[in-house]
């Protein structure tokens, strides 16, 4: 699979310390985007749903794992890869939470392990400091609905809040979360008064 980056803790992309799995290659290229790196599939590295389950099994074995974030780049343009590997993480938690540029009707990919799916593609305007969604028009599906409790409780208690995680990466840094404009900007002004320019 083309694998832009395994990351493990994060808080900030769905309840409790998940393992967020972000692919590579994107044909939505919504603009705005949070991701842009992603939309080369030359991104990262190419793994299979095997070696990318030989690092989760690492991290499981040294802490505890509560669900696992799927975004990209576009994880349904890996489809058939997409579903074996949920098939092996669900073994580990059932708590999936997928992002999709498409709508989920558009979707013709096994979903049953899917827990959450988030759907539709990421459209700047409509951007409303969702904790969860990047824009307004996206859906949260709860194909689970045992996970609707946990998911709505965590969107109530980060309602409002710029929740977004720092995590060092390569020779950089990452901001983990949805990004409002206002913490874009701010962020933004911040770096560029150090001398820092954003990539």
């Amino acid at each position: 699979m083309k694998t832009g980056r395994i990351i493990y803790p994060v808080y900030t992309l769905g309840p409790g310390k998940r393992v967020g799995i972000w692919l590579s290659g994107c044909n939505k290229r919504c603009e705005g985007c949070g991701n842009p790196e992603l939309w080369d599939s030359g991104y990262g590295k190419d793994l299979s749903p095997a070696e990318i389950m030989e690092i989760v099994r690492r991290l499981a074995s040294d802490d505890r794992i509560d669900g696992f974030t799927i975004s990209g780049g576009e994880p349904f343009l890996q489809e058939e890869e997409l579903a074996l590997l949920l098939s092996m993480l669900s073994e580990i938690s059932e708590d999936i939470l997928v992002y999709t540029g498409y709508k989920a009707e558009e979707i013709t990919a096994d979903l049953s392990h899917v827990a959450v799916l988030i759907d539709g593609e990421y459209i700047h305007s409509l951007c409303d400091g969702h904790i969860l969604k990047g824009s307004s028009n996206q859906r949260i599906h709860y194909l689970k609905e045992e996970y609707r409790k946990p998911y709505e409780q965590y969107i109530r208690e980060n309602s409002g809040k710029n929740f977004v995680q720092t995590v060092p990466f390569g020779k950089g840094m990452l901001f983990l979360g949805i990004q409002g404009d206002r913490l874009r900007k701010k962020l933004k002004e911040k770096l560029n008064s150090k001398g820092i320019e954003e990539r």
